[in-house]
């Protein structure tokens, strides 16, 4: 759990508690506590989610409009390119920082459909 939010104490700052905080910021007082801490909390699960390294067939986010699965942001771990946040992908598409991912996704997908074929013909 720990690990799926390490940082560099600057990086954890200028890209995870300031981002997840701004809202606080700008609202202060009329941004309701509850409202706050739902927030953080399905911050905190999802960050966990999507950095377990693993695909729950099950997961709350798989039914949130705009979400990735956990296999597109690790690809970013995986390359340190592209595929820069799971509820960002959207913005990805728009300035192509996952091209790469689906290239990635593309050759995966036709190297496991010969595989398929090759275990046919042995069987």
């Amino acid at each position: 759990m720990v690990s799926s939010i390490y940082a560099h104490p600057v990086e954890f700052f200028i890209g995870n508690v300031f981002p997840s905080m701004a809202s606080l910021m700008m609202l202060k007082q009329r941004m309701h506590a509850i409202t706050f801490v739902t927030w953080m909390f399905l911050r905190l699960i999802e960050t966990n989610d999507g950095h377990s390294g693993y695909e729950f067939p099950v997961s709350m986010f798989k039914v949130i409009p705009f979400m990735s699965d956990p296999n597109y942001h690790n690809y970013h771990h995986l390359k340190n390119i592209g595929n820069y946040g799971s509820f960002t992908w959207l913005w990805d598409s728009m300035f192509g920082t996952n091209s790469e991912f689906f290239k990635y996704a593309e050759e995966a997908q036709s190297v496991m459909e010969k595989e398929e074929k090759q275990k046919i013909k042995c069987e």
